[in-house]
């Protein structure tokens, strides 16, 4: 699918002969997104391979602990029980 976007992206518009259903589907999508139709250009955008990446920054703190610190913890716990 790929392939026939990217070939009918670059087709003239008076060129939309005997198609086949794939490519026939795939002019609707074009025709939808020259008219303006987000969803449709999304999808051409997308399915050609130039979607933007989707990042997200995270930070992972860790705090590392003594053997005594974990103890202090763990009778914490037991005296909270």
């Amino acid at each position: 699918m790929r392939e026939t976007l990217e070939l009918l992206l670059s087709m003239p518009s008076d060129v939309r002969e005997k198609m086949s259903r794939m490519e026939s589907s795939c002019i609707a999508q074009v025709l939808n997104a020259e008219n303006g139709d987000l969803a449709a250009f999304l999808a051409i955008r997308d399915t050609i391979g130039e979607k933007p990446v989707d990042r997200q920054n995270t930070l992972l703190q860790a705090e590392i602990l003594t053997q005594e610190q974990i103890d202090a913890m763990v009778d914490a716990e037991k005296l909270g029980d």
